[in-house]
């Protein structure tokens, strides 16, 4: 059995998201695969509490991934992307090509050093507003390189 549902494209969120972090590694994280129970469970835990959705971070305190997206920070007028096992998303992909980010150990230790964040995932992307107990100004002058970028890929016809 085939199920089909048919509606309006969502649209990213609109208004800068909030992040919990969370230890909690995907099994095979390189690889989509329907084994997500404890992403949607890590999800929801941020949800209640408030949150948008929960940041992924290592045993060792790497930040790897949100439970649905992936995130890049912003540091001295570079993007960076985490260095750490993830699901690189296709729009991370779609936005690197373009932007060509550096890639580092992230640790949550570290968030306050940055200038800012933000998410990506099938929906575009959105800024960060806080994470955890760390805040950021959201600037529309980081975010705008990541929106060119992301708005700048060329449509498939279907």
């Amino acid at each position: 059995m085939v199920q089909v549902v048919v509606r309006p494209p969502a649209e990213a969120p609109a208004s800068p998201q909030r992040l919990l972090p969370t230890v909690y590694e995907r099994p095979v994280p390189h690889i989509k695969h329907v084994g997500s129970f404890g992403q949607i469970y890590y999800g929801l835990q941020a949800e209640r509490a408030g949150y948008d959705d929960a940041l992924l971070v290592l045993r060792d305190g790497r930040v790897a991934e949100g439970g649905i997206t992936n995130i890049g920070f912003f540091r001295d007028g570079r993007t960076v992307w985490p260095d750490a096992p993830m699901l690189r998303g296709i729009t991370m992909h779609l936005i690197d090509e373009r932007i060509r980010a550096a890639r580092d150990t992230i640790r949550l230790d570290d968030l306050a050093s940055f200038d800012g964040a933000f998410v990506t995932n099938s929906l575009g992307v959105a800024p960060v507003a806080r994470i955890g107990d760390v805040t950021f100004d959201v600037r529309d002058h980081l975010m705008l390189p990541v929106r060119k970028a992301y708005t700048a890929v060329p449509w498939d016809e279907v």
